[in-house]
């Protein structure tokens, strides 16, 4: 079976409130990406003041795989006119537990947005059976220090 590569805008409302940490696998079981049947990849941007701006999938794979294209996540950050971002995805399976795969996939968009200076938050992966893990909460994120970069130049 072949990959497909979409970009589809999910319905959002532009200015909702980014839900406490906690509370964000809760909000994409809500939004249905839990219940997918094939491995859905979203993009999830939203402002300064933590107020969603867009929800976009920007890939669908298999039962077990996805694969997504770096530039498509970064596009659908800087179309907002955002530079927060998380992205998230589905484990039909069932078992939340990141693979290989999955961590290098994040440290890979990671390494991209430390690059063009876009702050990547979290990467929450969701089950149908309403467990989630997060790459944030689990120490596996390693942001730049901006700070520093910029007191450097």
């Amino acid at each position: 079976m072949t990959d497909r590569y979409v970009t589809v805008e999910l319905a959002v409302h532009k200015e909702q409130a980014m839900p406490a940490h906690e509370k964000i696998p809760e909000m994409l079981l809500r939004w249905g990406l839990g219940n997918q049947t094939q491995e859905c990849f979203w993009v999830i941007s939203y402002d300064a003041m933590m107020n969603i701006r867009n929800v976009v999938e920007v890939a669908r794979g298999a039962y077990s795989r996805v694969r997504v294209h770096y530039p498509a996540v970064y596009a659908a950050v800087l179309q907002t006119g955002c530079e927060r971002f998380q992205v998230a995805h589905n484990h039909p399976t069932g078992d939340p537990k990141p693979t290989q795969k999955d961590i290098a996939l994040t440290q890979q968009i990671m390494a991209g947005a430390n690059t063009c200076g876009l702050f990547f938050e979290d990467h929450v992966i969701v089950s149908p059976t309403g467990k989630h893990f997060s790459f944030a909460d689990n120490g596996l994120l390693f942001p730049a220090n901006f700070a520093d970069a910029m007191n450097s130049m």
